[in-house]
């Protein structure tokens, strides 16, 4: 569970753009959003191979863990 944390805060910080962030319409803040998403996915996954895509992509590890319960 704790190797898990980097997906939460991936939830966490994209669910703090869509409710919270003061300019989610923006096109630039959104292209900043996934840039960064991006960039720290592909960086990870090139540092920490696959486990890092099964451990800290938030939505993989959320649609992973739904899928178990059905």
């Amino acid at each position: 569970p704790l190797s898990l944390w980097p997906a939460v805060s991936a939830i966490f910080a994209y669910l703090w753009f869509e409710l919270a962030y003061h300019s989610t319409d923006s096109p630039r803040s959104i292209a900043v959003f996934l840039t960064v998403y991006s960039v720290a996915m592909i960086g990870g996954a090139a540092v920490e191979g696959r486990g890092w895509v099964r451990r800290a992509d938030g939505f993989a590890v959320l649609f992973t863990k739904l899928a178990a319960m059905s």
